[in-house]
């Protein structure tokens, strides 16, 4: 792919990124204002051992920052009473295990289960999650 950088909008970001670049900052970048792409590029180093560039393509881990997003969306249907973050997930999702059916929305929202955390249960847990991984056909 190419890299864009197009109108002010695109050149103002784009000289902000390349400014910190040698600073540490690295990425790819997308930009798109009513639509239109304003800036699709990399910058800094996807690899600084192996001294590989960042491009518009690079594929970078994002962690856990669609939280925040998967939350704002969540909320805003509560907002439209589309949904309850008191609902179960049972409601959105086949064959929930029956063990499972009482974790809500607010339970995935706040990463708790909704299941209480003695030393036994969470031994069991690590210890089924540890089988799950071994018996897994696509893991």
């Amino acid at each position: 792919m190419t890299e864009i950088v197009e109108g002010a909008l695109g050149e103002r970001i784009n000289t902000y990124l390349s400014r910190i670049a040698p600073f540490g900052f690295s990425g790819a970048v997308l930009v798109a204002d009513r639509g239109t792409i304003v800036l699709d590029r990399g910058y800094g180093l996807a690899d600084r051992a192996e001294r590989i560039p960042n491009t518009a393509d690079t594929i970078l881990g994002i962690g856990s920052i669609t939280k925040q997003f998967t939350a704002a969306a969540i909320m805003q249907l509560e907002m439209q009473s589309l949904l309850h973050t008191s609902d179960p997930i049972s409601e959105f999702f086949a064959d929930v295990p029956g063990n499972k059916a009482g974790i809500t929305l607010h339970h995935v929202l706040t990463t708790r289960r909704g299941c209480s955390t003695t030393p036994a249960r969470i031994t069991r847990w690590r210890d089924g999650m540890r089988q799950s991984f071994r018996s897994c056909s696509r893991c």
